[in-house]
C-alpha cells in the first residue's frame, strides 16, 4: 500500500486483481481458453520484469527478503508436484468434455456432440460424456440411441442416480414400463433424495391402480396405491383413491379422520370432497 505510487507495484497489483476476477469463469466454468488469458500473460510478464528489477537494485540489507522470495518460488514450483489436486492433468478428455458442455449450454448441439465424441476417443470411459450425448439424442427424438448411451454411462458410473432416472424416462417413451420402474427404483437406491425418480415411480403405480379400479378390482387397486404412496406420500389423488378403496372393501376404520387431514391440506380437492359427501350420506 505504501509503495502504490511505484509503477511496478501497480502493475503487480493489477495482475493480482485480474487473476482473481477470472477465478470464476476460468476454474468454475472450466473455460481454459478464456479471453482474458492473453491479458494475464502480458501482466504476468510485466510483473516478472519488475521483480527482476527490484532484485537487481537491492543491497545486502535486503538479503533476507530475497531469500524469502526464492523460498516462496521453490515452494510454489514444488507444491503442484507434491499435492494431488484430484484432477489428472494428462486427461485431455476432461478439457474436451468441458468445451463440449460449454457449447451445449450455448445451444450449439452439433459442436458439443463433436467434442464429446472426441473425448470418448481419448478415454472411452470418460465420466458424464455418454450422459450428455444421451441428452442430445433425446433432444433429436432418438430414444433408442439415448437408452444405449445412458446404459454406457451407467457402466462407468453405476451410482449416477440422474442417469438411472433419465434411462427410466426413455424406457417409458419406448413403452417399456417395467424396465422404467426398475430404473426409477435403482435411481432411488443410489440417491434416495431424488424426487424426480420418486414421482416417476409413484406415477407408474398410480396409473396401474387406476387401471385396476376401472376394472373394478379394488383389492389390486389398493395394493398398487400403497406402493404409489410409498413414493408419493403426500399426493392427494393417490391418498383419496386409497381411502375410496378402503371404503369399497369395507375397511372403514379411520377413513373419516384421514380424509379430514387430507382436506386440511387440500380443502378444494374435488375427489376428496366427493368422497367426504359419500361418507356423510352413508352415515
Amino acid at each position: 500500500v505504501l509503495a502504490w505510487r511505484r509503477r511496478g507495484v501497480r502493475l503487480i497489483g493489477l495482475f493480482i486483481l485480474v487473476f482473481f476476477i477470472t477465478v470464476i469463469p476460468f476454474f468454475v466454468n472450466a473455460r481454459f481458453r478464456h479471453p482474458l488469458t492473453p491479458l494475464l500473460s502480458v501482466l504476468a510478464a510485466g510483473g516478472l520484469v519488475e521483480v527482476i528489477g527490484l532484485v537487481r537494485g537491492s543491497g545486502r540489507a535486503d538479503i533476507i527478503r530475497w531469500v524469502g522470495m526464492v523460498l516462496a518460488l521453490i515452494v510454489g514450483l514444488a507444491l503442484p508436484r507434491a499435492i494431488d489436486s484430484g484432477v489428472d492433468t494428462k486427461r485431455w478428455d476432461y478439457g474436451l468434455f468441458t468445451e463440449g458442455k460449454a457449447l451445449e449450454q450455448m445451444g450449439r448441439s452439433g459442436g458439443a456432440e463433436a467434442f464429446y465424441r472426441r473425448a470418448l476417443e481419448v478415454n472411452p470411459r470418460a465420466p458424464f460424456v455418454n450422459y450428455h450425448l444421451a441428452e442430445l439424442a433425446r433432444e433429436r427424438g432418438s430414444p433408442d440411441e439415448a437408452a444405449g448411451l445412458y446404459r454406457r454411462e451407467l457402466e462407468v458410473q453405476p451410482g449416477y442416480g440422474k442417469a438411472w432416472n433419465n434411462l427410466g424416462v426413455v424406457w417409458l417413451e419406448l413403452g417399456e414400463e417395467e424396465r422404467a420402474l426398475l430404473c426409477f427404483e435403482q435411481a432411488l437406491a443410489v440417491r434416495p433424495e431424488l424426487m424426480e425418480a420418486a414421482r416417476n415411480a409413484g406415477r407408474i403405480w398410480g396409473r396401474r391402480a387406476v387401471a385396476a379400479a376401472e376394472a373394478d378390482d379394488w383389492a389390486a387397486a389398493r395394493t398398487r396405491l400403497e406402493l404409489a404412496l410409498r413414493y408419493l406420500p403426500q399426493d392427494p389423488l393417490c391418498r383419496t383413491m386409497h381411502l375410496r378403496a378402503q371404503l369399497i372393501l369395507g375397511d372403514t376404520l379411520g377413513i373419516g379422520r384421514a380424509l379430514d387431514e387430507l382436506l386440511k391440506r387440500h380443502s378444494d380437492f374435488p375427489p376428496a370432497l366427493r368422497l367426504k359427501g359419500e361418507l356423510m350420506n352413508a352415515e
